[in-house]
């Protein structure tokens, strides 16, 4: 599995290319100090997606839904993740990336 993580104000946000599956999938948690973690968004609860996966489409979608920006870059690493269908592959964007 690949994993791309970022962060957007108080959202932690994973993506990336599930090999075994074969899909993309999509966590947004909310970080609280008070609170701890809260679940704000997860492809396995969406009922838009038949398989429990997302494509790179849908991704976009969410995040825009949230008002969460793509880092630049972010969506063309996600689908050569899929091309070459990569795994144990982890890259942390930074706040530069998020232009």
């Amino acid at each position: 599995m690949s994993t791309h993580t970022f962060t957007h104000g108080d959202l932690r946000v994973q993506t990336g290319w599930d090999r075994p599956l074969q899909y993309f999938y999509l966590v947004i948690e909310r970080h609280d100090p008070a609170l701890g973690r809260t679940l704000v968004y997860c492809n396995l609860d969406d009922h838009q997606s038949a398989t429990g996966g997302l494509t790179l489409a849908q991704i976009e979608a969410r995040l825009a839904e949230r008002n969460v920006p793509v880092p630049a870059g972010l969506l063309t690493a996600l689908q050569e993740d899929q091309s070459v269908n990569r795994g144990n592959h982890h890259v942390d964007w930074t706040a530069a990336a998020l232009a």
